[in-house]
């Protein structure tokens, strides 16, 4: 449906985005202090996760103390641990005894910070009347939650699967998969509960669960007993002494003997300080341990009709699958931060992670409604600063047509980026080498390399994703990482961007070095060794930049994409010989050995601003600003949201000399 035009803004002291508990509780002690809030909820109902989305049988993990909203305890005569219907109850008594203001069926598109309003502005849809709305707030709260919208892994062939597929999001009961072979994926408290769900009513004929990764599995009462210790005082690593001692006597030992291996970092530091939660049993490992249900600890590959294969090699074949593989939170999609540039944050239904050409058209858009003024098809040759005129003098050729042009300006912004010129190292013998060779800056996809054997040369974010794309497009892919490098998540990463406004640096590399612990444990052993300083330390401090997973490490870890720790010595023929000494054939080589930046070949001064390498030699934040009206963008390596802070930095430097100087217009200046 058609937006219709915006109304005018409503003005609110706080705008708080979900009527899920965090939302409610929010609501609540601002009003308890005198504060009005309005919560806008893009569903029909406060609580629309609990009232919509779990499960028939779904209890809190907690104890009901652990689960109480502020100023709100729980009935005395209440059970424990809450069943979904009762804490559906306590939800809507609560809102209803604080009067919460909701605006039900409200979708956030967008939300903005307009500093010269000091107003915090968001956009809006009435998903009924399908009428735009704006609201601006002195205060913002994020708490739409962690589980906002579904994952759903792709999985090859999963089209031919003829049998019942659902997410945890969509199973109620066991009701309806009677009598069938039914593949649980995902052994996460929902996927733990689903599976003991189908096998404790007798409706599947057998049941199977896939887990994957490690697990921490706690009995609820132990966890309780944790939580006490925990608000006593005591340190997390004497609790987590104590929880594992009671599970170890609980479980009968060491649960990795059925397939639940536990992670090395221990449940409640684990809970403290990744996104990570332990598993609580309900029964489910009572029954994978009688045979009730089967563990298989490797992933699925592919979908063959009914047949499952999985990374293992193993085939077997179900009748229904569940995929409780997890949601994501869409907070992002509307609160937009590290890849928007100044004054135009993405669209609120844009993806989290945005694809190229997504982004594309973005900047397109961002051009077109600043009305930024091009040159095209021009090539700087030479820039330098006139004393005497107090001007810069730009030397450019037009490719087009091979004209010479001469510019003047004021003020000059280098803004060439880092990725100007590829690099390709010379290799003895490549010449002799029959096969395709290609320089990532012209690597498009998979096609062509189907069936052959490709060598990528390069470990950082580049060689890695294409090394990605070449396995799942059939490619036999090897990749050469000599260096060592931080494998993290981007959702790690994004924790640790936000970290940053609050951390100091030392602390934020212990957050994101546990939380990759815990996700991809040692990465050493696969050959992806870690450097001695932390991620985030190296980033401020150095030229280097953490590789973003996007699921190279899986398979790495499954064999499917091989690691080579040596360079490449020599090429002889289909033979490429390492430093190492030794050889193997491939039929394609990708270099994706980097770039450099060519401003230092152009840009004639000498004050310091850019290094040799072209690129900013000051430190952040001291970075952007040169002498004689000379600035840099973007040339910190600091990716899109340094070029947004160094956008403003300027524009306001630049702005404010123009105001005060009020210069008198200059013939032929740009």
């Amino acid at each position: 449906m058609a937006a219709a035009a915006a109304e005018q803004q409503q003005e609110e002291e706080v705008i708080i985005v979900g009527a899920g508990p965090s939302g409610l509780a929010a609501a609540a002690c601002l009003s308890l202090r005198g504060v009005t809030s309005l919560v806008l909820e893009r569903d029909d109902c406060v609580a629309s996760l609990w009232r919509h989305r779990t499960y028939d049988r779904v209890r809190l993990h907690l104890a009901k103390r652990y689960c109480a909203l502020p100023h709100a305890p729980h009935a005395g005569d209440s059970p424990t641990y809450l069943p979904r219907d009762d804490f559906i109850r306590y939800l809507d008594a609560y809102a209803s005894r604080f009067g919460v203001r909701t605006r039900l069926r409200r979708e956030v598109r967008s939300a903005r910070y307009d500093a010269e309003r000091a107003r915090w502005v968001v956009d809006a849809v009435d998903l009924a009347t399908g009428k735009a709305e704006v609201y601006t707030a002195r205060y913002l709260v994020a708490a739409a939650g962690e589980n906002d919208e579904k994952v759903v892994p792709e999985v090859a062939g999963m089209e031919t699967f003829p049998g019942k597929v659902v997410h945890a999001v969509d199973y109620r009961s066991a009701e309806g998969f009677k009598g069938k072979s039914v593949l649980v994926v995902g052994g996460g408290n929902s996927g733990m509960e689903i599976a003991y769900d189908l096998s404790t009513s007798g409706a599947a004929a057998a049941v199977s669960i896939v887990v994957r990764g490690e697990v921490h599995l706690v009995s609820r009462e132990i966890w309780s007993v944790g939580m006490t210790l925990q608000r006593n005082h005591l340190p997390t690593w004497a609790v987590d002494k104590v929880v594992l001692l009671m599970c170890a006597v609980v479980f009968g030992g060491d649960t990795a003997r059925y397939g639940l291996r536990r992670p090395a970092v221990g449940p409640f530091a684990m809970k403290m300080t990744t996104p990570a939660y332990p598993v609580f049993d309900v029964g489910t490992f009572a029954k994978i341990r009688s045979g009730e249900i089967r563990v298989v600890r490797a992933g699925i590959k592919s979908v063959r009709g009914s047949d499952v294969e999985f990374l293992d090699g193993r085939r077997h074949a179900f009748d229904a699958i569940v995929f409780a593989t997890g949601y994501r939170s869409t907070t992002k999609q509307w609160l937009k931060r590290y890849c928007a540039l100044p004054h135009a944050p993405h669209a609120g239904d844009s993806p989290t992670y945005l694809p190229r050409d997504d982004f594309i058209r973005y900047l397109d858009a961002y051009a077109s409604r600043f009305g930024v003024r091009t040159r095209l098809r021009r090539e700087v040759r030479s820039a330098r600063y006139d004393a005497e005129r107090a001007r810069w003098v730009v030397d450019a050729v037009d490719l087009a047509t091979g004209k010479a042009e001469v510019y003047t300006a004021r003020y000059l912004v280098a803004a060439a980026g880092e990725n100007d010129e590829k690099v390709v190292p010379e290799v003895a013998g490549m010449e002799t080498f029959p096969g395709k060779v290609v320089h990532a800056v012209d690597y498009r996809s998979a096609e062509g390399f189907k069936g052959k054997s490709v060598l990528v040369v390069g470990g950082g974010n580049s060689g890695m994703e294409i090394a990605y794309d070449l396995a799942v497009g059939g490619a036999t892919t090897s990749i050469v990482v000599r260096s060592e490098l931080h494998l993290v998540s981007k959702e790690i990463w994004n924790l640790a961007m936000t970290l940053y406004r609050y951390l100091p640096v030392w602390a934020i590399d212990k957050v994101v070095l546990l939380m990759c612990a815990v996700v991809f444990g040692d990465t050493a052993h696969y050959g992806l060794r870690r450097p001695a300083v932390g991620p985030f330390t190296m980033k401020v401090t150095t030229t280097m930049y953490p590789v973003l997973d996007v699921g190279t490490f899986a398979k790495i870890r499954s064999g499917e994409i091989r690691v080579l720790r040596s360079g490449l010595k020599s090429v002889r023929g289909s033979d490429v010989e390492f430093a190492d000494g030794h050889r193997h054939a491939f039929d394609a080589i990708v270099f994706a050995t980097g770039y450099r930046s060519t401003t230092r070949q152009w840009l004639k001064s000498d004050d310091g601003l850019i290094g040799d390498d072209g690129m900013a030699a000051r430190s952040y934040p001291d970075h952007w600003k040169g002498e004689n009206g000379l600035y840099c963008a973007g040339m910190v390596r600091r990716g899109l949201y340094g070029s947004y802070e160094d956008a403003e930095h300027i524009a306001d430097d630049i702005s404010k000399q123009l105001r005060s100087s009020k210069p008198t217009p200059n013939s032929g200046s740009a």
